[in-house]
């Protein structure tokens, strides 16, 4: 067996088989459970995130192939070895090709068992390795919050992380569209490859060619060696083309002709070279109206558009603001809370610099207060200071002071019920008559909770 100890869930209606594989398996080190049912089995997956599931075909409330189909729905999931003593040579295929592990069938040798529970759980093990891999390139590049906005934005990228189809990402200004870009990269197959990013709007025009596509030496002046482009370094991997929109007219035929071809020619070469990138532009921009001005080719629009993905401006979704705010509070090297009125202030505020501009005033309310409380009034003084709090109209201004008041009584009003409960969520969940979760979720957006 493998020396890394691990959990493994056996899900068998013979208590007698059960005793047996626990006495088998324990003696391993491994963390071994054993339950009768599938009802008993949901939970016990949700509580314990086992490495290896001996799933019995037979069950008393449902059929195993069945709950198996319902196990590998779910990413991550477990290894899943079926066991059974009456099963058929197609219910044995049909338990792999559902994604089963191995199939053992009763009466088995011990040391079958504990062949194929080694290589599971070895399996196992490489995967979580693998996730845990991702996770850390993705750590710069997490989107916070849980709206219905943002669980969408996450299923969208899931899906087409999946494929190596281009996306364009739209949105405003400041709304994390690099950030989309490295969950697509980082999701999908080409995560051990570059993530190449590259801003158009920074380059001078006269050397954005040379710049994604490289030069050899002496191609032009100046060029005293040769370079690889942008294109080249991201071979194999993704390249972000940041403000799309912005590249030059004389420069658009040569990045179409490469999206067409799959090849690039740096400047001052003789030969073709042929490249695997997967495309990824974004842009502020309406690149629609830009065709019609003759600013951008329709037919690279169609090129790059292949899966669009919009990005929701902040004020679409600002019940994930308390999530950001605690987020970039934690990032910074100085701690400080909020009172529940400077919250509701920032809840109410409409941020049309988006996430960037949130960012930014989390950051000087940190370094402009003095003790551990940033107040309402500090928060008022900060967004008085920000551009788009001139720019709001009076309809506006009004619906953010309601939105404020309101946020400001909720606050008020759950902290003290959570006083008169002792700080226990599960009795005040109980007296509001609200879902425990959800009423967990609300306190802590609401910096109610001590971490």
């Amino acid at each position: 067996m493998t020396s890394e100890p691990m959990d493994i869930l056996i899900v068998d209606d013979d208590e007698l088989f059960r005793d047996e594989l626990l006495h088998l398996i324990s003696p391993e080190g491994h963390a071994v459970r054993a339950v009768g049912s599938i009802a008993e089995a949901r939970p016990a997956l949700k509580a314990g995130e086992p490495a290896v599931v001996l799933l019995d075909i037979q069950l008393p409330d449902g059929n195993g192939l069945a709950f198996l189909r319902e196990i590998t729905a779910a990413e991550p999931h477990p290894e899943v070895v079926m066991v059974s003593g009456a099963a058929s040579m197609q219910e044995a295929a049909d338990s792999v090709k559902t994604g089963a592990a191995d199939f053992l069938e009763k009466p088995f040798e011990p040391q079958r068992l504990l062949s194929i529970l080694n290589r599971s759980l070895e399996i196992a093990r490489l995967k979580a390795a693998n996730r845990r891999l991702i996770e850390d390139r993705l750590a710069p590049y997490r989107l916070i919050g849980d709206s219905e906005a943002m669980q969408r934005l996450r299923g969208q990228i899931r899906q087409v992380a999946a494929t190596d189809a281009r996306v364009l990402i739209t949105g405003e200004s400041g709304t994390g569209k690099e950030l989309v870009a490295g969950q697509i990269h980082y999701r999908s197959r080409r995560s051990g490859a570059p993530f190449v990013k590259v801003n158009c709007a920074a380059i001078p025009s006269e050397l954005v060619e040379s710049e994604l596509f490289g030069h050899e030496a002496g191609a032009f002046t100046g060029a005293v060696k040769a370079r690889e482009g942008r294109f080249a370094l991201a071979d194999g991997g993704s390249l972000l083309l940041d403000e799309i929109g912005d590249m030059p007219a004389n420069s658009q035929p040569t990045l179409l002709r490469v999206l067409e071809t799959g090849e690039i020619e740096p400047l001052g070469a003789v030969q073709t070279r042929k490249i695997d990138v997967r495309l990824i532009t974004s842009t502020n921009q309406d690149l629609g109206h830009r065709v019609e001005e003759g600013r951008f080719r329709g037919d690279l629009l169609y090129r790059i558009n292949t899966v669009p993905i919009a990005l929701p401006p902040l004020r679409q979704h600002p019940e994930d603001i308390p999530l950001l705010v605690n987020h970039f509070l934690d990032q910074l090297p100085e701690p400080k809370r909020l009172d529940g009125g400077a919250l509701g202030r920032l809840c109410a505020h409409r941020w049309p610099g988006n996430v960037r501009e949130l960012r930014n005033a989390i950051e000087r309310l940190t370094y402009t207060t003095s003790g551990e409380t940033i107040s309402a009034e500090a928060v008022e003084g900060c967004l008085r200071e920000s551009p788009g709090e001139a720019a709001t109209s009076g309809s506006a201004a009004g619906a953010n002071r309601l939105a404020t008041a309101v946020a400001e009584y909720e606050c008020r009003f759950l902290a003290g019920e959570l006083r008169g409960c002792d700080g226990n969520i599960t009795r005040l969940a109980r007296k509001l008559e609200m879902d425990r979760g959800n009423l967990y979720r609300k306190l802590k957006k609401l910096g109610l909770l001590s971490e």
